[in-house]
């Protein structure tokens, strides 16, 4: 699965979150993130989770 398929969006408020564990065991939640901001938000947290490609 790819990074943006494991964000859980809330249409009503525009933010997108991801859960614990979501991209591998033991990785954080993340917090709130808004709807502009997940392009970069899936780069980064991509590269901490997986490492640079």
């Amino acid at each position: 699965m790819q990074v943006w398929e494991h964000a859980w969006f809330c249409s009503a408020c525009r933010v997108a979150f991801w859960p614990a564990g979501a991209l591998k065991a033991g990785f954080p939640a993340s917090p709130a993130v808004p709807a502009h901001e997940i392009p970069l938000t899936i780069a980064t947290m991509a590269e901490r989770a997986y490492g640079q490609a």
